[in-house]
């Protein structure tokens, strides 16, 4: 008499374990790799419409918004009042922000409040803005929903490692830029009888929008990474110089510290930096945005930087 099977065996059952366990050790990496490729292009649009609003108010104004500015404005009482701007503040109708940007107090420093007032500007800054972050930045900043991955880079700093270390080895060659300079788009600019600063102009940057940088990956601020790991000093997590609003004065920077031969990826404090694997994305002042590779040639990277210095890159040397 013959008898029939009903259930799996348990050598069966571990068998189609294994083999699920394999499957998904085999399509996870595959669907992450997915879910990071849809973030970057995320990223890439984000850059791409910061870049785009920026010329849209350079259309309006006749002037770029600078990476920082500070300016003595008249009260009325015979004290006249100092204040700070960030570049970011200035574009906000411009990225289908109206509503903050028709209420924000250019007359008042980006840090003013006031607690008769329904708004202020510090209350205003603490607004979280979807495009000014990128979402492979995938950790808390709850404490900082102003935080932004986001800023202007204006210029290489003269006395940095970066500069100094790839010059002296020859790999990258002086500039004669105005002034010794080595600055980008949005780099607040000497005027022409060094009497003061000036906003930045279309017209100063003479190497081409399409050649020169003016956004940048400032990421994770102002949780303080360096080199993928988040820094911390005897057990204190630290935090960046900026990067904890899109208001704050000091969220511009320049590059100093230098990854080798990369001027990128090696900390966000005060530095360019992204959450990406490789490389960053640049805002372009055309409004184009590049990937560049962190193992970008340094004497191109600087050349792709500055707005002034006549040194146009042949795309045959890319």
């Amino acid at each position: 008499m013959s008898t029939k099977r009903t259930a799996f065996t348990l050598v069966e059952l571990l068998v189609v374990i294994a083999i699920i366990g394999i499957l998904v050790a085999l399509l996870l990496p595959a669907v992450q790799a997915a879910r990071e490729a849809a973030r970057r292009s995320t990223c890439q649009n984000h850059v791409k419409q910061i870049g785009l609003a920026t010329l849209t108010f350079e259309e309006a104004n006749k002037e770029f918004p600078p990476g920082h500015w500070t300016e003595t404005v008249s009260t009325g009482t015979g004290r006249p009042r100092t204040v700070q701007s960030s570049a970011l503040t200035y574009v906000m109708p411009y990225i289908e922000e109206a509503s903050i940007g028709d209420k924000w107090d250019f007359t008042q420093t980006w840090n003013y409040s006031d607690s008769s007032l329904v708004i202020d500007n510090l209350r205003l800054s603490q607004t979280e803005i979807t495009v000014l972050r990128c979402p492979s930045v995938q950790v808390d900043r709850g404490e900082w929903p102003g935080a932004i991955d986001y800023s202007v880079c204006e210029q290489i700093n003269l006395g940095g490692a970066a500069l100094n270390d790839l010059t002296a080895q020859g790999l990258i060659r002086p500039r004669p830029n105005k002034n010794g300079r080595y600055q980008s788009i949005l780099g607040v600019a000497v005027s022409i009888d060094e009497s003061g600063l000036v906003k930045p102009k279309r017209r100063y940057c003479t190497d081409g929008l399409s050649q020169s940088m003016m956004w940048f990956e400032t990421a994770g601020r102002p949780i303080y990474y360096r080199e993928g790991e988040q820094y911390i000093i005897r057990g204190e997590p630290q935090q960046t110089e900026g990067g904890h609003t899109w208001a704050q004065y000091v969220n511009w920077y320049d590059v100093h510290e230098r990854c080798g031969t990369s001027m990128m990826n090696c900390t966000n404090h005060e530095e360019i930096y992204s959450f990406h694997v490789g490389g960053c994305y640049f805002g372009f002042g055309d409004g184009s945005v590049q990937f560049l590779k962190d193992s970008i040639d340094p004497d191109i990277f600087v050349s792709f930087f500055t707005r002034d210095a006549e040194d146009i890159v042949d795309p045959a040397a890319m």
